[in-house]
């Protein structure tokens, strides 16, 4: 199974299968942070830093921080004020069923167009093809984490994704809850004890208010810890 965090600049890989611990995966450059893009130039399909290294020729054909449009609508004054304030050069339309967001672009002298869901898609199957060539074994499951933000049809355009690229969703989870979950791995809490989680990421800070308490139960007369209960409270 994978683990995927993804960011709106970059994505990180794990990897972890029964009796083995998880490990972080490397990209082709042995780093564990690769950049989030997806080109399509000429008749070449590119990711990551060399996809990046065409954005300043072919900023219309090369994608980068396209979760800004995930599970948005065309009309949505939020994607017109995005593309003005950030001078993003994308030709996009609408799409005629679900009036989401389309990306508009030459490809092999061809007009064609690419939906936010169908890149995504592209950057799962980049990302199961790093993790196989990283681990020398066949990738079938994906847990993934996502901004807390994320609304319904933006969780549900990741698990759209993740079908179209032929993996298994075994989950997903906001980032603040799986640090959270990660945070009180062997740690026992007298009282509910109140955290704040703050996540810096490239494009936003995500802050999280946590409760921990341990869970008692009594057997043979003894009163036994079995977990803790995690509550976000805001």
């Amino acid at each position: 199974m994978m683990g995927i965090d993804l960011g709106t600049e970059y994505f990180k890989v794990t990897a972890t299968k029964p009796g083995k611990p998880f490990m972080m995966l490397e990209n082709l450059l042995s780093k564990t942070k690769t950049e989030l893009v997806a080109g399509l130039k000429e008749d070449e399909i590119t990711y990551a830093y060399d996809a990046l290294a065409k954005k300043a020729k072919a900023p219309a054909n090369i994608f980068n921080y396209f979760s800004e449009f995930l599970g948005r609508r065309h009309n949505d004054s939020f994607v017109k004020e995005y593309m003005e304030d950030f001078f993003q050069s994308y030709n996009i339309s609408a799409d005629n069923e679900t009036e989401t967001i389309t990306f508009n672009f030459k490809f092999n002298n061809k007009d064609e167009q690419l939906s936010v869901v169908e890149l995504y898609s592209m950057i799962f199957d980049y990302i199961k093809s790093l993790s196989e060539k990283f681990t020398k074994i066949e990738m079938t499951d994906a847990f993934v984490t996502i901004p807390s933000f994320f609304d319904y049809q933006q969780r549900q355009a990741i698990a759209d994704a993740i079908k179209i690229s032929k993996l298994r969703l075994a989950g997903v989870v906001s980032e603040n809850l799986a640090a959270a979950v990660q945070f009180q791995l062997k740690k026992v809490f007298d009282n509910e004890t109140f955290y704040i989680i703050y996540n810096m990421g490239s494009s936003y800070t995500q802050v999280s208010l946590i409760s921990f308490k341990t869970i008692y139960e009594m057997k043979n007369n003894k009163s036994v810890d079995i977990g803790n209960e995690i509550k976000i409270i805001a």
